[in-house]
């Protein structure tokens, strides 16, 4: 019992209470036969620089380990960085592609409905231009058919010195007078349209 009180105590001085605790149960659970006496000092510190070494082999094993698993994660990660930056590249140029496509898109419509446009607004002006003519053919022709029944209403008053016929005169001027403002209305509604 003094003997595990011993080898306890020791490794106390080295390792916290409850590996040291563990290492004594292992050192005197071992077999019988291969038991070494641990009864002075010098064993114990032979036992505790044993065990320092390997602890110190260990460490580094884990450091070894340690130190190999950071460089996979670094490679791993670089290459992960690597597959991200490519990606990223492959979707801005399918980006920019697409941009591309749809700006000559609008284009296209934009130039067609610029031409439709220019068509139509020839077809209005072509329109207006017949509607114009016709009107002022039937303008002037409407014009010639006054001059004539005013040629020919003259002509009867001329011959006639009838008061009935003179009155005539005075109500086919003042109908006369107002054809003479619808044309001159229906004029002034023309130059409006140019």
């Amino acid at each position: 019992m003094s003997q595990a009180i011993d080898i306890l105590s020791e490794l106390e001085k080295t390792f916290p209470e409850d590996q040291a605790k563990a290492l004594t149960n292992a050192i005197l659970a071992r077999d019988e036969n291969a038991f070494v006496n641990l009864s002075t000092k010098d064993d114990i510190q032979l036992v505790k620089n044993d065990i320092q070494a390997t602890k110190s082999e260990l460490q580094k094993d884990i450091d070894t380990v340690k130190n190999e698993l950071q460089k996979d994660i670094d490679t791993v990660k670089n290459e992960l960085q690597k597959d991200i930056d490519t990606v990223k590249n492959e979707l801005q140029k399918d980006i920019d592609t697409v941009k591309n496509e749809l700006q000559k898109d609008i284009d296209t419509v934009k130039n067609e409905l610029q031409k439709d446009i220019q068509l139509l607004d020839a077809k209005l002006h072509q329109d207006m231009n017949e509607f114009k003519y016709e009107v002022r053919k039937e303008i002037s022709d409407f014009k010639d058919d006054v001059n004539k029944r005013f040629d020919i209403l003259r002509k009867e008053i001329s011959d006639s010195k009838d008061d009935l016929r003179k009155e005539m005169i005075i109500q086919t001027r003042w109908f006369l007078a107002g054809i003479a403002f619808l044309v001159a209305a229906i004029t002034l509604i023309l130059k409006f349209i140019k």
